[in-house]
């Protein structure tokens, strides 16, 4: 009998440490699930959020990630918008203070590209930047904004 009794033990034990076991699998899973829908791991700080620019008569709009650090624009491809930058924003906003842009035309900015040239959609980058210097404040940091300003629009330029 005592085999028997030793046996059950022995089950149980094998029982509840399974039991543990497949629980803490499944807080994992809740975790991994959670920060891959969001993009964000779960203890992370606020996720981007969406603000706007008045460039040239058009509304820009632009996600806005991080705090401290040096800045980062990120600007989408043809046919894309700011959440093309969704998986790579967060990581970033850990060390910087990113910005994720919608051009004209794409996302949550305004549908009105002008003519349509490189030139509109680079002045409008242009434009999100001075935004960002003078604006909002979100570069306080930066020793002469209004030199890195110059240096974007000149190189903008050259492209269009």
């Amino acid at each position: 009998m005592t085999d028997t009794v030793e046996q059950r033990a022995l089950a149980r034990e094998q029982l509840l440490s399974t039991y543990r076991m497949m629980r803490a699998i499944r807080e994992f899973e809740e975790r991994v699930h959670a920060e891959f829908a969001t993009g964000v791991p779960a203890d992370a700080a606020g996720g981007p959020a969406v603000e706007t620019a008045g460039v040239g008569g058009r509304r820009i709009c632009y996600a806005g990630a991080g705090r401290d650090g040096d800045v980062v624009l990120l600007v989408h491809g043809y046919g894309g918008d700011r959440n093309s930058w969704l998986f790579l924003q967060e990581p970033l906003a850990a060390r910087y203070r990113v910005c994720a842009l919608d051009l004209p035309g794409h996302g949550t900015s305004a549908k009105d590209v002008g003519d349509g040239s490189v030139g509109v959609l680079a002045g409008s980058v242009a434009g999100a930047v001075r935004h960002l210097i003078d604006g909002a404040g979100h570069m306080p940091h930066m020793e002469r904004p209004a030199e890195v300003q110059a240096a974007i629009e000149e190189t903008l330029a050259r492209a269009t």
